[in-house]
């Protein structure tokens, strides 16, 4: 038996054991009654997906007042993940840790006999499962029923429905003899989509620096970018073109994106994208050892 740090969440699977992470419902152990600053349903449903894709247990600390009653903002807080539960427990109780070595960029993931439960944090219209070996047979939506889905090699698309509203909604992925994953796939998948988003950040920070250096305001610069990278982003899925026919489309001949282009190319900007990208790989590859 171990108990985690206050708050700690592990950045990778426990092994064998029984482990725990005490967290508190607000700022402070005890009853305060000027500590109202109540964590969210949606933060302590996270963090309780987080520990289990971790084998972690979440010791939730609830301080009651003097007279031994649960603060008002409490309960309305575990009234809301109480809701939860009852359409996702079976994700949670008596699972296993994830198979994959990271969370994937939907969320965390737990197993349990002949599926994989994926915890979809921000919902689109479409769950992305990388590096699945066996023949997937069903996918559902906790609550909400069948999914239809597409296999494509190792890579499961879940078309979802709309789940506008809905706290991390559950999709469960089952295969005959349970869902099996290529490793190495997964760290190559995790690579991208569990480290990318921080490489995003970092590609759209630059991006608005640059803007600011040229004189646009930063709230407007950090706008500009976001909205840059999302809509290509978009129009990537959509139209499923080839990245590099995106970027054609948008260079005129002689013209500044061009000029860009080049700067980048100039200072080897793909080679160093592709060189985080098999550094994370290869981090990934030694924390599943």
């Amino acid at each position: 038996y171990q108990s985690m740090g206050d708050n700690e969440i592990p950045e990778d699977a426990m092994g064998e054991g029984l482990y725990e992470s005490a967290c508190t419902l607000n700022d402070t152990w005890g009853y305060k009654s000027y500590d109202q600053n109540w964590k969210t349903p949606e933060q302590v449903i996270s963090l309780l997906t987080r520990l289990a894709s971790r084998n972690v247990n979440y010791l939730l600390n609830v301080g009651p007042d003097h007279l031994g009653r649960i603060p008002v903002g409490a309960q309305n807080v575990l009234r809301e993940v109480g809701e939860w539960m009852k359409v996702n427990s079976e994700a949670v109780y008596a699972t296993e840790p994830s198979p994959y070595s990271v969370d994937l960029m939907s969320g965390p993931v737990t197993e349990k006999g002949d599926s994989l439960y994926f915890f979809v944090n921000k919902p689109e219209h479409e769950l992305l499962v990388p590096g699945v070996l066996t023949k997937v047979e069903s996918a559902e939506v906790l609550g909400a029923g069948r999914a239809h889905f597409t296999q494509e090699g190792a890579l499961v698309r879940v078309e979802l429905p709309d789940l506008t509203g809905k706290i991390i909604p559950v999709v469960k992925l089952t295969a005959q003899g349970g869902v099996k994953v290529d490793e190495g796939l997964i760290d190559a998948a995790c690579a991208v989509s569990g480290c990318g988003p921080a490489f995003c950040a970092l590609l759209a920070e630059a991006l608005a620096d640059g803007a600011v250096a040229c004189g646009l305001p930063r709230a407007k610069a950090q706008l500009y970018a976001a909205q840059t990278m999302e809509g290509t982003a978009r129009l990537m899925r959509q139209t499923g073109q080839h990245p590099g026919v995106m970027k054609d489309a948008v260079c005129s001949p002689g013209g500044s994106t061009i000029v860009g282009v080049r700067t980048l190319e100039e200072h080897g900007f793909r080679g160093a994208v592709m060189d985080c990208i098999q550094a994370a790989y290869e981090k990934n590859q030694a924390l599943g050892k």
